[in-house]
């Protein structure tokens, strides 16, 4: 493997700082790396299903899945196509091993031998030479719940994002027990000219590292640009019907900020027989209502949607559209 030389901060490079999750952290990641200087992702630590999910359970360790697809997100284009799938590897067998991802049991290896999670997270970061650092919100171990419209009670995160019963409203969402911010995330913070918000599951992936304590208390102080990239679609499981001022809405409230400087919405055609397969799981496309505008100071669409038949943000045109909107 060739060392890279890591690029220096050029004067007047914007500090980047990602809160995301899931194929949407990786989509914007992906794209960041080329636009700004060493973009930071800040990682929610509460996914509590398949791999990921075993491993926190089996070894008591930080949930692994999400910080592998940033690290990855995040590797040098040109890093070898083998690698990637190697780290990308689920294994399919009837053995102990079935369901596994060999990147997560390599990092959750990683934190045993290097002496900690963040110490495994820094160590395979620097295997593969990312552009960028990925981050932990917090190490202390705790639970995501959900408090529905009748009062019920759902714990994890998989439980969450996976409910059948759509027609019920999250209300709120809190963790158990309380945990304390990564200080190396709250310099993030600190450092950042611009903040991210998105893509992603709005309850289980972006407000979960919002109700790490201390996340708040530093975006109150910090100066930086606060950008909301919205979803494409509608999650029946947490957001059935909600439009981009609902989404918005609920990342400010747990914020406890009044208005993003920026939202970023998809206004790309969609083909109606894609449509039509994603109505068949309860889908639908957000909605740019005109009270979108109560909850920023500026409302940017664009065509954002790749050209695959996967409704995805395209990491490049996502990045440069971020890049066009804060200068």
């Amino acid at each position: 493997m060739t060392l890279r030389t890591k690029k220096k901060k050029a004067k007047g490079e914007k500090e980047i700082v990602v809160f995301s999750g899931g194929s949407g952290g990786a989509t914007i990641l992906r794209g960041l790396k080329k636009y700004f200087h060493n973009p930071t992702a800040v990682v929610t630590m509460f996914d509590s299903g398949g791999s990921t999910g075993r491993l926190r359970d089996e070894f008591g360790i930080l949930p692994p899945g999400d910080v592998r697809s940033c690290i990855l997100a995040l590797a040098p284009e040109d890093q070898s196509v083998l690698l990637r799938a190697l780290l990308n590897y689920r294994f399919a067998s009837q053995g102990g091993l079935n369901g596994h991802n060999l990147g997560n049991l390599i990092l959750t290896a990683l934190g045993d031998i290097s002496g900690g999670e963040e110490k495994g997270i820094e160590a395979l970061s620097e295997l593969l030479q990312i552009e960028g650092r990925v981050l932990p919100v917090t190490l202390d171990y705790a639970n995501l719940y959900a408090r529905l419209a009748n009062g019920q009670i759902l714990e994890g995160e998989t439980t969450i994002d996976l409910r059948t019963e759509t027609d019920l409203l999250i209300k709120k969402v809190y963790l158990e027990p309380k945990v304390k911010v990564y200080p190396r995330t709250e310099e993030a913070i600190a450092r950042a000219d611009t903040i991210v918000f998105g893509p992603g599951d709005l309850y289980t992936s972006i407000i979960p590292s919002l109700l790490v304590g201390g996340v708040t208390k530093a975006l109150s102080k910090t100066n930086a640009k606060l950008v909301y990239i919205c979803n494409i679609m509608t999650k029946p499981s947490e957001t059935k019907n909600f439009d981009a001022s609902m989404h918005a809405r609920e990342i400010l409230k747990y914020a406890n900020r009044d208005k993003f400087d920026v939202i970023i919405c998809n206004e790309s055609s969609i083909r109606k027989s894609i449509l039509e397969e994603y109505a068949r799981e309860g889908k639908e496309p957000v909605r740019v209502t005109e009270t979108l505008s109560q909850f920023t100071k500026k409302i940017v669409t664009k065509k954002l949607v790749s050209s695959s038949d996967t409704l995805r943000h395209d990491s490049l045109l996502l990045a440069e559209t971020i890049k066009e909107a804060i200068t």
